[in-house]
């Protein structure tokens, strides 16, 4: 690790691989392979040859600066950089905005919705939800600034609330992401087999689907950060293309309701009014989560300080609005509220199919699969 490269890179880049060749010891011969996914041999001065990462040899002397700065802010915080900064602000909000993923938690929750508080839980309880979720993730976005570490929430308890309120924020946050992971990946499995048996034939187990789901992710988020990088970018666009799709095939066959029905309360749990429509928030509440992602790849994200609040803030507000126009339009699309609630989880499947006409079935198999893809894309993470 003496001798150093002569000749083809700039001097910023030869600076950057300096600084992963001298923390080689340290970190141990795994962490070098983290950053040489495709290492590329550089002469050195003394006629002999090293591995160069050769993701450095496509980053912009501007980005190599900035890497440069980001690993000098992880020193200042007593912590030594180990992963390989691959993510730009785009990528770093598409992870946030996938998680979030509202064609995945606004659906699959819809008929919950209705049951527990009607239009008004769709609108009014979203809405609701959507402020107190703002306020946590400036919150978070301030602390993602301050501390831009791949810890993020278990760093910034530890430092702000001792260690021992450090581990066990690790062990909630792990609970946690065990706990919804494996409720996506059943409610994926639960929305792919009708598609799988209509369209291709194949007639499958959920719970066999659902085992094949948990490994091909797993090993997909195993094949690293460039992977995944790719399907939270393509899920982000994916995500506005399919509710611009749904607003505009609900839109040409009309709406059946008009907007003031958009504020009726309904519920059928036999709870009171205030009680029904607490409960009914974990509509919201349930696809309103997942945004501190943005902060948890702060430290393979160029310029973290930056692009990691911005990431958490914009993810959660264009969920919010995206999220207020797709479920306004298919709540004002219902033909029959009482029908609509009766239909329990299948809600958004049987409106659907009564808007769409003759094609119904064609329609919302389609729809199916799309929201699908979504869950699918979701789970990749």
């Amino acid at each position: 690790v003496n001798c150093r490269p002569e000749t083809g890179i700039s001097r910023d880049k030869q600076r950057l691989s300096e600084h992963f060749l001298d923390n080689a010891e340290e970190w141990g011969s795994r962490h070098v392979g983290k950053v040489a996914h495709s290492p590329s041999n550089r002469q050195t001065s003394c006629g002999q040859t090293h591995v160069f990462p050769a993701n450095l040899a496509h980053m912009s002397d501007k980005v190599v600066q900035q890497t440069e700065q980001d690993i000098q802010d992880l020193k200042r915080l007593g912590y030594v950089q180990e992963l390989f900064r691959d993510m730009g602000g785009f990528s770093n909000f598409a992870v946030s905005f996938s998680v979030i993923s509202i064609l995945t938690g606004a659906t699959q929750l819809y008929g919950y919705g209705l049951a527990h508080g009607g239009p008004l839980q769709i609108t009014a309880g979203w809405w609701l939800v959507s402020i107190f979720t703002m306020t946590v993730a400036l919150a978070m976005a301030e602390l993602a600034s301050a501390y831009p570490t791949a810890g993020a929430l278990y760093h910034w308890a530890t430092w702000l609330g001792g260690r021992r309120m450090g581990w066990f924020t690790a062990c909630f946050n792990t609970i946690g992401q065990f706990a919804i992971l494996a409720g996506i990946d059943y409610g994926l499995a639960m929305f792919l087999a009708p598609p799988l048996k209509e369209f291709f034939g194949i007639i499958i187990e959920p719970r066999i689907l659902y085992i094949f789901l948990l490994l091909s992710h797993a090993t997909l988020n195993h094949v690293g950060i460039r992977v995944v990088s790719w399907l939270n970018n393509f899920s982000a666009w994916y995500h506005i293309v399919v509710v611009a799709a749904i607003l505009v095939a609900l839109a040409r066959v009309g709406f059946a309701q008009p907007p003031e029905f958009l504020l009726q309360f309904h519920s059928s749990d036999g709870f009171s009014p205030r009680y029904s429509f607490i409960i009914g928030l974990l509509l919201a509440q349930w696809t309103l989560t997942g945004y501190d992602a943005s902060a948890h790849v702060s430290e393979e994200t160029v310029n973290p300080r930056k692009n990691a609040p911005w990431g958490i803030f914009l993810a959660v507000v264009i969920s919010v609005v995206f999220g207020t126009l797709m479920l306004s339009a298919i709540t004002m699309s219902i033909p029959d509220l009482g029908q609509a609630v009766g239909f329990g989880d299948g809600a958004l499947t049987e409106i659907f199919r009564l808007r769409l006409g003759t094609r119904s079935e064609e329609h919302t198999s389609e729809l199916q699969s799309r929201f699908g893809i979504s869950y699918a894309v979701f789970c990749l993470k």
